[in-house]
């Protein structure tokens, strides 16, 4: 791991023995690798270094994404990679394709993948990349490589390949929305399998998880580093599409849920940063269907990328990789994030951008100063040459985080201030919405410092063999995935399953697998198993619940007296509902039983026949802020009376305009004679998910006639489909 003392960099001998460090390596910031023991501004030299762009090159810059001037002869990469340098951008986030890289075993072309990273970094540009697709031969359950080995050869002939010009390698992309089907204990096996093989290729710059993208934490995140994730990552890798001014609650809530794992002190990196503020485009663009940014969006972005460069670095994040750099548009191509457009010319944000590295880049952010004036923010950069410089703004609706910024008729309200220096002079600005640059003449003293950095690396724990490796397949039709892909829903007492101890060394192993959950496993062997390297050892195991009220699948592996990172599964199973409790199932299919309630301006009710469920689809204008939806479900009284109930089972799954698919909230009400009581629930997913809802007495007394699924969704097209609605009510009542 990438750990370097204080004192190693005082060694005399230091260059000797780091010089021969890859290129990109040395560009992540020597300064920076000291670790969180050190003042921020001595960790983190340059504020350059903390400014990246996520580019996806090789994705979104194709040939016929955009107009090419003459002069490249549509060599779209090097015109974008070029564009880029001019900027001064020196970190760059890429995509790999595993299936275009190596579609066979044994076949190995990284073609414009390779040629581009060699263009870029030509260009002094460093690099992370991250792929999120897995070939046949990998075994994917859904999305996820089941194929440890596979997983492994694939990262360690990765970093091989790109030697040198990697600085970070991150493994998958917002595994907690849709881009995994699979539980979060199989995305952990899957980055344990790809970390390894990162490392064993040589690769010594940072090894990151995929991004987490939800803003709130929850169960998802618990089960992934509850699996041990955190021993295997170098960063915290997070995307965010917050205004501004939320940064410090949600990177605060971020490091709170770190703490719990034992990574409080962790570095962390935004790889991808960006805004929804300007709103959705109406113009039309040159290329059929995909609308572009009037002046007035493209001002609102060109405000927002200098001020969150600054505020997230103010918030401690090592590196924010603002999205997007290349023409790229998404939700039917009325969302317009590039900082250039599809006809080959650059926006003013890239200008900003660009001014933003040119006056600071080589500076220290030191912290945010007083103002005599609060709607005027000003940032203090120790520059190298003893200079002190300033950016400073007026505050916006883009800092105080109003959702859709329209500046048209355009306003740009100048407003004055003063900052005192340490000299007892004062010096005067004035601040528009756009950010500037001025040199004072002397120092100013610091307001609020940023916050620390953190550590990049894991700290390696004793007794502990990081090579070994536990997945399991279980029964499929014994079971669902539940609370966002966090546990495990299972429909009886037990399940079979096929645990793995997977070999990812380059020795033999020996040792044993042990149960550490809660409940009873049959099959497991008492012997020792010796595995071979890049092998597995496999295991046919029979789980039951024992009366447990909180069961839980668990195992962990010794081998050679060290022992591996946890494999955890929690579980869920209504069979004691089953054993305890009449099932009643409603007739949620019935369409003329829901209510259409939402603030919705267009809004539908109709049954899905491909997906055995009714389909409610809810439109709001852009302009829209109070975004809801909760069709109301009227309970047929004779069959369905909530009155003895225990349990509310129902599926659901939901589309959105966003590709996060994410909510502000998500909730159950039940309605009746004796007022409204809500359930917060998780936010329902791209896939089909079973939710539990546990009835309270207060509930049950309340005389339910009705129940409300929903809640407030983030985009402005949402598809929601529920079905199996089955309440579990006590034996021998009426129904």
């Amino acid at each position: 791991m990438i750990i370097i003392s204080l004192m190693e960099l005082l060694e005399v001998n230091f260059l000797v023995k780091y010089l021969n460090m890859n290129r990109v390596r040395i560009a992540f910031g020597l300064a920076m690798l000291v670790g969180a023991a050190v003042s921020p501004c001595a960790v983190f030299a340059k504020f350059a270094d903390s400014v990246a762009v996520d580019a996806a090159l090789s994705w979104i810059s194709r040939p016929g994404r955009f107009t090419c001037p003459e002069a490249y002869s549509n060599d779209t990469y090097r015109y974008v990679a070029d564009q880029a340098a001019r900027l001064g951008v020196r970190h760059l986030r890429e995509r790999i394709k595993w299936a275009d890289v190596a579609p066979r075993r044994g076949e190995w072309r990284p073609g414009r993948y390779l040629k581009n990273a060699e263009m870029l970094s030509a260009r002094g540009i460093a690099i992370s990349s991250t792929f999120h697709d897995a070939p046949a031969y990998a075994l994917p359950n859904k999305k996820l490589p089941r194929d440890l080995v596979a997983t492994f050869d694939f990262c360690k002939r990765l970093s091989e390949t790109f030697e040198g010009r990697m600085e970070m390698w991150e493994f998958w992309n917002e595994e907690d929305i849709g881009f995994t089907n699979e539980g979060a204990w199989e995305f952990a096996a899957a980055f344990k399998a790809a970390s390894l093989g990162f490392r064993a290729g040589g690769f010594n710059g940072v090894v990151a998880p995929g991004a987490l993208c939800r803003s709130d934490r929850g169960a998802y995140e618990n089960t992934l580093y509850r699996n041990g994730c955190a021993d295997y990552a170098d960063v915290m890798n997070f995307h965010i599409y917050s205004p501004p001014c939320a940064y410090g609650r949600v990177l605060s809530e971020l490091r709170k849920f770190m703490s719990r794992f034992g990574i409080g002190n962790r570095a962390i990196v935004v790889t991808e940063c960006g805004t929804n503020q300007e709103g959705e485009c109406d113009e039309d663009g040159v290329m059929a269907g995909m609308k572009r940014h009037s002046p007035s969006q493209e001002a609102v972005q060109e405000e927002f990328v200098v001020k969150s460069q600054i505020l997230m670095r103010m918030e401690g994040a090592l590196r924010n990789y603002f999205f997007a750099f290349g023409a790229f548009n998404e939700r039917n191509g009325k969302k317009d994030w590039g900082i250039m457009r599809r006809d080959g010319t650059m926006k003013p944000a890239a200008a900003a951008l660009g001014l933003l590295l040119k006056e600071v880049g080589d500076g220290a952010l030191a912290g945010e100063i007083e103002t005599t004036n609060p709607k005027v923010r000003a940032f203090r950069f120790d520059m190298p040459d003893g200079g002190v410089k300033i950016a400073y703004w007026r505050r916006t609706e883009i800092d105080d985080g109003k959702d859709v910024v329209k500046l048209w008729p355009w306003s740009n309200t100048e407003e004055k201030a003063s900052i005192a220096l340490d000299n007892g002079s004062s010096f005067e600005i004035v601040a528009k919405r756009h950010a500037a640059y001025a040199q004072l003449p002397a120092s100013a003293p610091v307001k609020t410092a940023p916050r620390e950095i953190g550590r990049i690396g894991a700290e390696p724990r004793a007794g502990e063999d990081l090579s070994v490796v536990i997945r399991a397949d279980f029964d499929k039709e014994a079971y669902v995935l539940g609370g966002n892909k966090s546990t495990l829903d299972m429909k009886g007492n037990s399940i079979d399953l096929t645990l793995e101890a997977w070999n990812l060394g380059d020795a033999e192993k020996r040792g044993r697998i042990v149960f550490n959950g809660r409940g009873k496993v049959f099959g497991l062997p008492e012997s020792d198993v010796a595995i071979s390297p890049l092998c597995k050892a496999t295991f046919r195991l029979r789980y039951e619940i024992a009366g447990e009220t909180d069961p839980l699948i668990a195992f962990a592996g010794e081998f050679g007296g060290l022992k591996t990172t946890p494999f955890v599964v929690p579980v869920f199973s209504e069979a004691k509902y089953f054993a305890e409790c009449d099932e009643v199932k409603c007739a949620a299919g019935d369409v003329g039983r829901w209510t259409l309630n939402s603030s919705a301006s267009s809004k539908d009710c109709a049954w899905d026949a491909s997906e055995g469920a009714v389909r409610f689809s809810f439109r709001w204008g852009i302009e829209r802020k109070d975004l809801w939806f909760f069709p109301r479900y009227e309970l047929d009284l004779q069959r369905e009376s909530m009155d003895e109930a225990m349990l509310l089972a129902f599926r659901v799954k939901s589309r959105q305009d966003k590709v996060e698919n994410d909510y502000k909230s998500a909730r159950i009400y039940f309605k009746g004679k004796g007022g409204s009581r809500q359930y917060m629930c998780s936010a329902p997913t791209h896939d089909w998910e079973t939710k539990y809802i546990e009835i309270s007495d207060d509930a049950r007394k309340m005389g339910v006639t009705s129940i409300e699924f929903g809640g407030h969704p983030k985009g402005h097209t949402v598809d929601f489909w529920i079905k199996d609605i089955r309440i579990f009510k006590r034996k021998g009542d009426k129904q």
